[in-house]
């Protein structure tokens, strides 16, 4: 049997965050899969596509696996094994009516994987390298302790919502400020605030209150997430209040930045009408966002005048010397 090893030369089209419950859709509502994934004489489905592509490297440990199909694949037969030819566990999760299947791997950093699939007959493979970023932490948790990272959400890919992306390198400049309570094999503890950049300095901005953050889950370190009900930034005395604020990262193995970050919250926008240099009027950003085909929802006031936003591909690096104080 012949194996056909992809080469780079599918482009994968960005989709939604999988759906963890989806299960292989079927033409038999008992669940059986029915004949469009018949490995028989009658199956004509391919694999057109695997993501990451045949010999990539520094992929990020984290990211999910993508296949595409150009049918219901879902009788093929799919092995993920690292550099030693141990399997790796695999969740999959199907979608699109079995064209397409997200596979989250359990991988490890500078690691190289092969991808075997099996399809009709047809026998498929493929191989990628992860990076460096999600090796062990080289560094003792007492000396995190006291450590303080920054960024601005202006530094972060805003993919949703998408028209945020327009105007945010402009008004999403205030620093957010990360300093290390707490750290154990088992969790660590951030306090938050806003900041102050001046060149290439940061310093608190201790006229606003600081943002408590309950201990995070860190026993998949150097990952963690962590969690906050509300903070505020702000620009130009314009309130920017984000509810819901999640935010997660991989620390470097010496501790010295956050890396592959993402952010995601309820920004309330309706104090944002000067962001569009429009009268003073609470439905602005909404109205403006309409006409891209993006609503708002209800904030936790049970007004709809916010927008569930998502930064990615933060990098916060460390701020020697920068300590923290709470203000209430």
């Amino acid at each position: 049997m012949q194996v056909v090893r992809l080469m780079p030369l599918f482009a994968l089209l960005a989709c939604p965050g999988p759906d963890t419950n989806a299960t292989k859709d079927s033409g038999d509502p008992s669940g059986n899969p029915d004949d469009s994934g018949d490995t028989g004489a009658n199956c004509e489905v391919h694999l057109t596509s695997i993501s990451p592509t045949d010999g990539a490297v520094s992929v990020f440990y984290r990211d999910l696996l993508v296949l595409s199909f150009d049918g219901d694949g879902s009788a093929a037969t799919i092995a993920v094994t690292d550099d030693a030819g141990t399997a790796v566990a695999v969740t999959e999760a199907w979608q699109d009516g079995n064209v397409q299947v997200w596979l989250d791997a359990e991988l490890s950093a500078a690691t190289t994987y092969d991808v075997a699939v099996s399809l009709c007959g047809n026998d498929y493979a493929t191989s990628f390298t992860t990076s460096d970023v999600g090796k062990p932490l080289e560094v003792q948790y007492e000396s995190m302790v006291g450590r303080t990272y920054a960024f601005s959400l202006n530094e972060a890919n805003i993919t949703t919502p998408s028209i945020i992306e327009g105007f945010d390198d402009d008004y999403f400049t205030q620093p957010l400020l990360f300093m290390i309570q707490e750290a154990d094999e088992s969790g660590v503890t951030f306090l938050g605030a806003p900041g102050v950049k001046d060149g290439s300095t940061y310093s608190q901005d201790i006229e606003a209150p600081t943002w408590d953050f309950p201990a995070a889950d860190f026993t998949e370190q150097p990952y963690f997430e962590t969690h906050a009900d509300y903070i505020e930034l702000a620009y130009r005395g314009t309130p920017i209040p984000i509810s819901d604020f999640a935010f997660t990262g991989v620390f470097l193995a010496d501790g010295s930045a956050i890396v592959e970050a993402t952010v995601e919250g309820l920004v309330d926008t309706r104090e944002m009408y000067e962001f569009l240099g429009l009268p003073e009027n609470p439905e602005a950003i909404c109205d403006y966002a309409s006409g891209f085909g993006v609503y708002c929802e209800e904030c936790p006031d049970g007004n709809a005048y916010c927008l569930y936003l998502v930064g990615e591909d933060i990098t916060a690096n460390e701020q020697a010397g920068l300590t923290l104080t709470v203000v209430e």
